[in-house]
């Protein structure tokens, strides 16, 4: 057809070209979860089933040099100002007065909707200072129940608390996060249509405490019962077949890393079955190993029901056309943890009051492991049980290295060998005063849109 035109051209001579239709503005999509490990989705090793993530990476770019700064307030200060979080008093600096949780923004300090002038939406977690409406966005549901992930109690519409209703069977925290973002979608495409938009989906998983719905879990019963020394050499030999990492050997577990804080106390509260290091799996008594298994099924659970809300939101973006015209982007905002804490609720192994919807663990039945909640609107206490460092074949720090194509080519230099993430583990962090700078790998974007 092109042929054609320069033909006709050719003969009539020239006419006055067509009117250029300007491109069209695109939308953002950012969806950030909570604790995640760098190689618990699929698409970066992991066996947890996340076919929606998976999907997107698979037609976009898999970033292997992300950074973040290690903590959930620091990463999404300098996601929102594009600043480094100790710069807008959001972390703190030795000596300096007035950063970290509680820090206050400087005024020039604005927030990324502020500048996108697109209609902002917010869903899921905030954890920034100031109120949501204020920083730029249209609408707002800011969850701060961490906790409790069976109850709204402490949720926020529009910058509004919420009442809980008294009976909260069904609720959900991941889901009623969707839930959110597509109502949001839905009113744009009925009522701003012309304008692009600027949705921020925030969820809360997999960050503790170890709540999943009963159908999630039964998918990874048993699943880990072989522990997480031979998970993790699983996961690290996908990466490699993927080309993440470089082709070098794993690097040993450094067993007695954690915090420079412990948790006795906490650890006596959630029994024999617990333990505050990283031991191998062998040397574990049969009552750990069950225990251990237990949360990684749970844990493993919370990241399969993650992706499946996102795939809702995606399924809401094609029904609307404009998935085609959206920017998608997924990262963390830390990786896993190596803490262990007893919080909200408290840690129970008692089954769920009559009212309440039973919330069970990998067993099927009402167990240590917090994938039970006592009663609705109380929630189960976090297990945390300390994980493998990531560190490189050198003894050093890990850098995550990029993934080989036309033009890149994995280094040798450094790699970074996947840490196994189970339930409400993190990756041990250094003090508070000096975990600012981490390295962290596995954020990604789906593509520039199409114009």
């Amino acid at each position: 057809m092109r042929r054609t035109c320069l033909v006709l051209m050719a003969v009539l001579g020239p006419g006055p070209a067509p009117a250029a239709e300007p491109p069209k503005k695109p939308n953002v999509l950012f969806i950030l979860a909570d604790d995640l490990g760098y190689s618990d989705l699929g698409c970066y090793g992991g066996e947890i089933a996340t076919p929606n993530l998976d999907a997107l990476a698979k037609n976009g770019l898999r970033f292997t040099q992300h950074y973040n700064s290690a903590r959930c307030w620091a990463s999404r200060a300098a996601l929102l100002t594009g600043y480094y979080p100790q710069q807008v008093h959001r972390d703190k600096l030795p000596n300096v007065p007035g950063g970290g949780v509680a820090g206050v923004r400087p005024p020039w300090a604005r927030l990324l909707p502020e500048y996108l002038a697109a209609a902002g939406y917010h869903s899921g977690k905030w954890h920034v200072d100031g109120k949501v409406l204020g920083g730029g966005f249209d609408r707002s549901l800011n969850v701060n129940s961490p906790g409790n992930f069976f109850t709204a109690r402490g949720t926020a519409l529009n910058d509004v608390a919420i009442k809980p209703p008294a009976d909260e069977r069904g609720y959900y925290l991941t889901t009623a996060t969707a839930d959110h973002a597509v109502g949001c979608l839905k009113d744009h495409a009925a009522n701003h249509a012309g304008k692009p938009f600027f949705q921020y989906l925030a969820f809360h998983d997999p960050h503790f405490p170890l709540h999943a719905l009963p159908e999630d879990i039964a998918r990874y019963r048993g699943k880990y019962s072989e522990g997480w020394d031979k998970v993790r050499a699983a996961r690290y030999a996908r990466q490699k077949e993927m080309g993440l990492v470089a082709n070098v050997a794993l690097s040993a577990v450094e067993r007695d890393l954690g915090p420079p804080y412990r948790f006795s106390e906490d650890v006596k509260k959630l029994g024999a079955g617990e333990v505050e290091r990283t031991p191998a799996w062998a040397d574990l008594t049969d009552e750990q190993r069950k225990f251990q298994a237990a949360k990684m099924a749970i844990h493993a659970a919370m990241v399969d029901r993650m992706d499946r809300e996102i795939g809702r939101v995606l399924d809401q973006l094609r029904t609307m056309g404009a998935f085609e015209n959206t920017l998608i982007c997924f990262a963390s905002d830390n990786g896993a943890s190596a803490e262990v804490m007893v919080r909200d609720g408290g840690h129970t192994t008692r089954p769920p009051r009559p009212a309440a919807r039973p919330h069970t663990s990998a067993s099927g039945r009402a167990s240590p492991t917090c994938g039970t909640s006592r009663s609705a609107g109380t929630g189960c206490g976090s297990t945390r049980g300390a994980s493998p460092r990531r560190s490189s074949p050198t003894g050093r720090r890990a850098s995550p290295t990029r993934a080989p194509s036309a033009t890149r080519r994995p280094t040798s230099s450094t790699s970074c060998p996947p840490r196994w993430s189970w339930p409400g583990s993190r990756s041990p962090r250094a003090g508070r005063a000096h975990r600012s700078r981490r390295r962290r790998g596995g954020a990604w974007c789906r593509r520039w849109p199409r114009t």
